[in-house]
């Protein structure tokens, strides 16, 4: 995909290692954007604005790396398009935290394509294949919806 090509949302379900098994990691601006702070963010249409800086906070060993793993492996499969054999997906640690019990990691990925003026909604399943030894996908679907200057915040992600 292209450099115009921007992750919105990341939301992991089926991760044991966060409450209810679900991490959401919203990139965008939930508030209204007041106009002193509009050359801090990047502008992406409307009143829709991403932060070029994001932080995650918390005590030892509450999740801080993990959470920073697999956004990493998120913006790697979803943004960049490399392949899943070389994501963090597939480190040791990683497949024991995401696949242990037999479960399946789906990833809902929320990208604006700048390009295209579109919201792409990519919901991935992701399982350990005891037969072929790897992280695989099981499933993916694509779906894709124009924006519109009257797009809510609310409305961007669902």
């Amino acid at each position: 995909m292209s450099n115009n090509v921007k992750l919105l949302k990341v939301n992991v379900k089926g991760c044991n290692i966060y409450e209810n098994s679900e991490l959401t990691f919203e990139l965008y601006n939930s508030k209204r954007v007041n106009q002193d702070d509009e050359d801090s963010l990047n502008h992406l249409f409307s009143n829709i604005y991403t932060s070029p800086v994001n932080a995650i906070v918390g005590i030892n060993a509450s999740g801080k790396s993990s959470t920073l793993e697999l956004l990493s492996a998120a913006i790697e499969l979803f943004v960049e398009g490399k392949s899943i054999s070389r994501t963090k997906l597939t480190e040791t640690k990683m497949e024991a935290l995401l696949f242990s019990d037999d479960n399946e990691v789906t990833f809902e990925v929320y990208l604006y394509n700048g390009n295209k003026s579109e919201i792409l909604e990519l919901i991935s399943t992701i399982t350990y294949s005891e037969d072929q030894e790897e992280v695989i996908f099981k499933n993916e679907i694509l779906k894709k919806k124009k924006v519109v200057k009257t797009h809510r915040k609310k409305e961007l992600c669902e």
